[in-house]
């Protein structure tokens, strides 16, 4: 017999070998999603990749991707170092579960360089500054959270600035600047000079924000003291010496300053944040100069803006560099307020992602993903189109939380109905269910829920969960009311299942049950209590796992088994029910931060939203083999001994291929002539490999040759001689395959007409 398989593994089977990763979308590099610190490079130190483009350099953190970025002043990506972590080299964020209800930010409060180019960054949410090396090496950290002098509490950003071995830190929620003095390490080797207090009067902060240094003169401290709408100035010392500024939009006047820069010729630039504006003071007096900026969407034009930078040297040329956050954009102004150029990725363009939460796939094809921080829903056609679901915001072109039909904030999870291809959204923070259909049509769409929690049936408080089963059931995790509930198909009614402490994901299987993950506890007290629950169609429950750490999402393999995202291990798992008991039979990592939803496409491959790392990231489909025995006849005087071999590797759907294999022989003739041959003596699908009542629509191939074929033949008689059976069976990538063993059983004939 001739086979490959298909076949699901057994029940204890070990976890498939999902390979190959690759990110789906837009590329990451020089993307920005929220930037809301800047650093310009005024060192001269190059980069160490002498293929990188040349400096002046500015570094650009931003709120959602835990990463540091570095482009030329013209906006050319350099490279980029951290990501999410408590790790060395890595920062931290305001919710390790990504609560769409608390929001999810990055921590890095502010980026500074020195003189030999080595760069500071303020780790705010691990309370701590982190030194790397121009090419983005970790070199060493300080800081512990507390209040004590040299403690750290920046909140969710705070700000840092250089001059000399002197760094001064915005200690946001203690209300205070720090000034350390660094040894040759990066580490302070003296206690800090703390100045200010929680207060409205002078010298005392309400948020403190950015703050800068003045590099020549005085070397006075300028401080955003952001929610009293001012700027500080203090003398090296922590010696408060002036203010200025009221909330309000005329000259002077400041809504929410963010940050601060100071040039050589002392200029005082301020980021004007909800007033979406530069404005320039004069360094010494504190007098307002110029502003430049304001909302809209024009060149020069501005749009929150949380980070400043400014090159020594600035002059009306260029040197000012403000983030344009709403915009993803970074934009450089001369010092008068003349606009240069804008440039940055925009996290929010067609398939880029910002913190996506899950993801499904529709039988045709279609990738559909809850693009969760940017309140909407992304549609990757098989075709190659990209769609967007979402409010686009009129002022700036951009998605925005909405309320209306195919309108989202928070869109937590997504699935598709097999009957018809409609898509379910679940919105965590719209409380509510949205059925779309497949095509998008918003005239089509129908909402269950909402815009309020709700206990009551039909309702939700931050729904984190949905699926479909294959009757077109839904199943909803209704997360902070502590249940699932399940819409029949055909009334419309709703019921409630409780006993769930906040589920985070819901899953159809093949066979009808439902799985389901929960936290087992509040976020942030759910390390190791998370479980994973197997019900029956009709909510009864059949097993289950403890001991997961947030699982927050949860998919059919397609193979029998259930897979798990156990999103504070970084890592999917696989579990399969064996003598009524839910077993862990393996995991794939290393390749993921923070993971959550998942779904495994039609041809097999397995999709990841690896969130905090904001992509999509695909896996080929694991091989699996199932090995098939072998047959010949001989004729007297000959002996034809078959061997090891005739096991094709699996069949890969979905991709055009030819396989093959090698089938050995020994042959043994005392005849004149001898020929080995190959047929096929079934009636059914002759010359092919069958599944049951499904047949390849290719033949198979012995020799290079269709069946019948021969293999070989002699002249002469011959003792025990070595012979290759060459077999091929050629697959078309449009071809489909049916789950199962392809076989044929084959007749090997040795015959000769020389007795």
């Amino acid at each position: 017999m001739i086979a490959a398989a298909l076949a699901a593994p057994s029940t204890a089977a070990a976890y498939p070998d999902w390979r190959d990763p690759t990110s789906v979308g837009a590329p990451q590099e020089g993307v920005l999603r929220f930037p809301q610190a800047l650093a310009y490079d005024a060192s001269g130190t190059p980069d160490p990749d002498p293929n990188a483009p040349a400096g002046p350099y500015v570094y650009v953190a931003d709120q959602h991707t835990f990463f540091v970025q570095k482009f030329t002043v013209g906006g050319a990506f350099v490279r980029r170092f951290g990501g999410y972590g408590s790790e060395p080299g890595r920062f931290g964020t305001t919710s390790s579960s990504a609560s769409p209800t608390t929001g999810t930010v990055g921590g890095i409060g502010g980026v500074a360089v020195d003189a030999r180019g080595r760069v500071y960054v303020l780790d705010s949410f691990n309370s701590r500054v982190e030194r790397f090396s121009p090419g983005g090496e970790f070199q060493s950290q300080f800081g512990t959270f507390g209040a004590a002098p040299g403690q750290i509490n920046a909140g969710i950003n705070g700000g840092l600035a250089l001059l000399g071995d002197d760094l001064y830190l915005g200690d946001q929620d203690n209300d205070r600047v720090q000034r350390f003095h660094l040894g040759p390490d990066g580490r302070p080797d003296a206690p800090p000079v703390v100045f200010g207090s929680q207060g409205r009067g002078p010298g005392q902060f309400d948020i403190v924000a950015g703050l800068a240094v003045d590099p020549a003169r005085d070397h006075a401290v300028f401080v955003a003291d952001d929610r009293n709408n001012r700027i500080q100035r203090f003398s090296a010392g922590g010696a408060f010496e002036a203010l200025t500024g009221t909330l309000g939009s005329g000259p002077g006047q400041f809504s929410n300053p963010y940050d601060a820069g100071v040039d050589l010729a002392g200029h005082l630039f301020v980021a004007d944040n909800q007033n979406h504006r530069v404005v320039r003071l004069d360094a010494g007096s504190l007098a307002f100069a110029t502003s430049f900026g304001g909302a809209g969407l024009g060149p020069g034009k501005l749009n929150n803006v949380r980070g400043i930078a400014v090159a020594p040297g600035a002059d009306a040329s260029g040197g000012v560099f403000a983030t344009n956050t709403s915009l993803n954009q970074i934009s450089e102004f001369g010092v008068d307020g003349a606009y240069v150029r804008s440039w940055g990725g925009d996290g929010r363009g067609p398939g880029a992602f910002m913190q996506p939460r899950d993801v499904a796939v529709e039988a045709n094809g279609d990738i559909v993903v809850a693009d969760t921080r940017a309140d909407r829903v992304q549609v990757l056609r098989a075709s190659g189109a990209m769609e967007t679901w979402a409010r686009i915001s009129t002022a700036l072109g951009t998605p925005t939380s909405g309320g209306g039909k195919r309108e989202f904030r928070d869109p937590t999870a997504v699935a598709v109905d097999p009957r018809n291809g409609d898509v379910w959204v679940a919105e965590g923070g719209g409380h509510r269910v949205q059925k779309i259909p497949q095509s998008g049509d918003v005239a089509g769409v129908v909402t269950y829920g909402g815009p309020n929690a709700s206990s009551a049936l039909g309702g939700f408080m931050e729904p984190l969960g949905i699926a479909v089963a294959a009757d077109g059931t839904v199943w909803v995790a209704d997360t902070r009311n502590d249940r699932l509930q399940r819409r029949d198909p055909v009334t419309g009614a709703w019921t409630a299942f409780g006993g769930f402490v906040h589920p985070t994901a819901v899953a159809a299987l093949g066979d009808g049950s439902i799985a389901a993950v929960e936290l087992g506890a509040e976020p942030d007290d759910a390390t190791g209590k998370g479980r994973l629950t197997l019900l029956a169609p009709d909510g009864t429950r059949r097993a289950s796992f403890d001991g997961l750490d947030r699982p927050e999402g949860v998919a059919s393999d397609g193979r029998g088994g259930v897979l798990v995202s156990e999103t504070q291990r970084d890592r999917v798992v696989t579990f399969s029910l064996l003598d009524g008991q839910l077993v862990r039979t393996g995991e794939l990592a290393a390749h993921f931060t923070r993971p959550m939803g998942l779904d495994v496409d039609p041809g097999g491959r397995l999709l990841v939203t690896d969130t905090y790392a904001n992509r999509l990231v695909r896996f080929q489909a694991p091989a699996v083999s199932e090995p098939g025995g072998t047959g010949g006849s001989v004729a007297p005087a000959l002996t034809l001994t078959l061997g090891a071999g005739g096991q094709f590797p699996a069949f890969t759907p979905g991709v055009a291929r030819t396989y093959t294999t090698t089938l050995a022989a020994d042959v043994l003739s005392t005849a004149g002539d001898a020929a080995l041959t190959v047929t096929d003596p079934s009636p059914v699908a002759p010359d092919r490999l069958v599944n049951g009542a499904y047949a390849l629509a290719q033949p198979l191939l012995a020799a290079g040759a269709p069946l019948p074929a021969t293999v070989k033949t002699w002249a002469a008689p011959v003792a025990h001689d070595p012979v290759a059976i060459g077999l091929s069976q050629s697959i078309g990538a449009t071809e489909p395959l049916r789950t199962g063993t392809y076989a044929k059983t084959l007749t090997f004939t040795l015959a000769t007409t020389q007795p």
